[in-house]
């Protein structure tokens, strides 16, 4: 089995914790492992920490920083996907095309264009009614299971 980490945060000093509202530097990080079935295939696991950005876009202090974030980023677009070398054979994910799987997407032009978006997040009074309202974000597609899965059959 092969495994990689990401860390979704820049490291602190040791010993020393930062935390600023909802963002912190003791965030989980983004583990990824491999392992080969018996029938040839090999499957990613993709393993995501829970999101904080959900509390972090649903806070007052967001708000008042839209328009500043508005105007350093416009136009900015991210996306986060996997390809594997070889023939998908399925995934978790809901967001394929090809043999690319989508985990993030974000086309921040589109998401600033609804200016409900905030406000309903303040308002939502759970992580999943939070979730759903991401979910139907235009311009943004995340998976936000914990656990992702990639299946190909690899190149030859």
């Amino acid at each position: 089995m092969t495994q990689l980490r990401i860390s979704t945060q820049p490291a602190a000093p040791a010993g020393v914790s930062i935390s600023a509202g909802a963002l912190s530097t003791t965030s989980e990080s983004i583990t990824f492992s491999m392992t080969h079935e018996p029938g040839g295939t090999a499957v990613l696991h993709i393993h995501v920490p829970e999101p904080n950005f959900l509390d972090a876009l649903g806070s007052p202090a967001a708000a008042s920083q839209i328009g500043m974030v508005r105007a350093m980023l416009a136009g900015a677009r991210v996306q986060l996907a996997a390809e594997p070398a070889g023939t998908l054979v399925r995934t978790s994910s809901p967001y394929v095309d090809g043999s690319r799987v989508t985990l993030l997407e974000v086309d921040l032009d589109q998401v600033l264009k609804d200016e409900t978006l905030l406000p309903r997040l303040q308002a939502a009074k759970t992580p999943d009614e939070a979730k759903a309202i991401v979910q139907n974000a235009a311009g943004l597609k995340i998976n936000l299971d914990r656990d992702i899965t990639i299946e190909f059959t690899p190149a030859r």
